[in-house]
């Protein structure tokens, strides 16, 4: 399907701009699924990533081109990274919300989850120097094949009741690299001059929000690969914690569960920052002495 049809699709049936449309005059459980098959396409259909979504159906998939942009910019602030480098925060509410990219597709900036939101995000990686490159208010999201690089804070911070699925995804922070790269553009990141920057933390869990990662990476953290507090739970199985501070930090009312199965977890100074540990904590195998 082209993407003139993609776009006349999209318009049609969205709320306000297609009540004139032919297409609105269907039954709605019809229109969400003739829109779920037909892909939005950025930068074909629309030019930047916060107008596809705001125009997607839920279920429908917003798709990437190879290439780089902030994710937030608007039709009127070009999505591709260049002289303007504003919009760098994009709120994300809704249900089923959809998102791949191409090979090589960079998203700058911070996803903020709304609370009741949900969606899945496929083959993306997302670049924040100066915060989280995702914020989970709630909700229930999913992430394959991301690689979730943080200059800062944490690849993902999660609060509320907010369930996270990652699978094989890279979170943390830059590998160190000789190679010295300046951009025109730094969007307050030293990491564009050249300089590898770490991550605080790869998960940073609280309150009663969950995550489970199978498959993952997480690496190149200043305090702490994985953060657990309040009644946050995790689970990891068959991933690699390595080349941080610490494994895990069990920060104020210490989590609610820590599983951690067939997980490697290398060149950290230690397992634990400290005594505290979350209610349940549970491994297979043992874990390497710290």
């Amino acid at each position: 399907m082209n993407n003139s049809v993609s776009g006349t699709i999209a318009m049609g049936g969205h709320r306000r701009l297609g009540q004139d449309s032919p297409l609105s005059r269907l039954d709605s459980p019809l229109l969400a699924h003739i829109c779920s098959l037909v892909d939005l396409v950025v930068p074909d259909v629309f030019g930047t990533l916060a107008e596809a979504l705001k125009q997607a159906c839920p279920g429908q998939r917003v798709f990437l081109r190879q290439g780089e942009y902030t994710v937030g910019a608007t039709d009127a602030k070009s999505g591709h990274v260049g002289a303007k480098g504003a919009d760098t925060v994009l709120h994300v509410s809704g249900s089923r919300v959809r998102i791949a990219g191409e090979p090589g597709t960079v998203l700058r900036g911070m996803l903020v989850l709304a609370d009741g939101s949900s969606g899945h995000i496929d083959g993306v990686r997302i670049v924040d120097a100066g915060d989280c490159c995702v914020r989970a208010l709630g909700g229930e999201w999913e992430f394959s094949s991301c690689h979730l690089q943080c200059g800062h804070a944490a690849s993902i911070r999660a609060v509320g009741s907010s369930k996270i699925s990652l699978v094989g995804c890279r979170l943390g922070g830059e590998e160190p690299s000789r190679k010295v790269i300046r951009q025109h553009e730094a969007y307050g990141s030293i990491q564009e001059f050249g300089m590898s920057k770490r991550a605080c933390y790869g998960l940073l869990m609280k309150e009663e929000s969950q995550a489970e990662a199978r498959g993952c990476v997480i690496s190149h953290c200043s305090e702490a690969a994985v953060f657990i507090s309040g009644s946050a739970s995790v689970r990891l199985g068959g991933c690699r914690l390595q080349e941080s501070e610490t494994a895990f930090v069990s920060g104020y009312g210490r989590g609610l569960a820590l599983e951690v199965e067939s997980t490697q977890i290398t060149s950290v100074r230690s397992i634990w920052f400290d005594s505290d540990r979350p209610l349940r904590c549970t491994w297979d195998p043992q874990p390497p002495a710290a």
